[in-house]
């Protein structure tokens, strides 16, 4: 599926991966569970927070020191992570989150660092909010948080679970648009080097 898109393609390991091995089959066929890559102005981090379901929406002490090491080194004018788990569940959520345990130090890290976007999935449906201390008590700091998990829904019928996310960024900042049309003829125009 992906050979046929002319342009590149990021991904995160989830739930869905965890039930085989990923260290055997996900880094086999996609690579690093955890990478870091430069597009623009824009510095993009990918985390696995799903390497078993047992150890669903955590991460590791290995990782957050990556991360962290990562985050101090960037200099780009803007920061987004991509993972699976939203670090705050939304309210109709279906999915697990985040850990609860871990929630408030990956946040604190984040806004420390000036991490504008994270990016999730898991939680079939779509928010686009702010996460700030209203949402996490003692977090110091904010960023938005994107819950695109719009392939979770039925495929048989279309019920509103279906859409597309198109994330822009610009001089001017990060623009998000939930595109939700069933028939809509989406265009997609690629720039620059893929």
């Amino acid at each position: 599926v992906f050979q046929a898109f002319p342009g590149s393609t990021f991904m995160v390991p989830g739930d869905h991966d965890a039930v085989q091995s990923i260290e055997t089959y996900y880094s086999a066929f996609y690579g690093p569970r955890d990478y870091t890559f430069i597009y623009g102005n824009t510095r993009f981090i990918a985390l696995n927070d799903t390497e078993s379901l047992a150890a669903e929406g955590t991460f590791t002490e290995a990782q957050y020191t990556w991360l962290e090491a990562t985050l101090a080194a960037a200099t780009e004018e803007h920061i987004i992570i991509v993972q699976q788990h939203p670090i705050v569940q939304p309210p109709w959520g279906n999915g697990k989150g985040f850990s609860i345990t871990q929630r408030l130090r990956a946040a604190n890290l984040y806004a420390q660092y000036g991490v504008e976007l994270v990016i999730s999935g898991d939680t079939h449906g779509y928010e686009y909010r702010l996460i700030d201390r209203s949402a996490i008590t003692g977090m110091n700091g904010s960023f938005y948080q994107l819950v695109t998990g719009g392939a979770g829904g039925k495929i048989t019928t279309y019920g509103g679970d279906h859409f597309y996310t198109v994330v822009r960024i610009t001089d001017a900042g990060i623009e998000v648009t939930r595109i939700d049309e069933p028939d809509s003829n989406l265009k997609m125009t690629i720039t620059g080097d893929n």
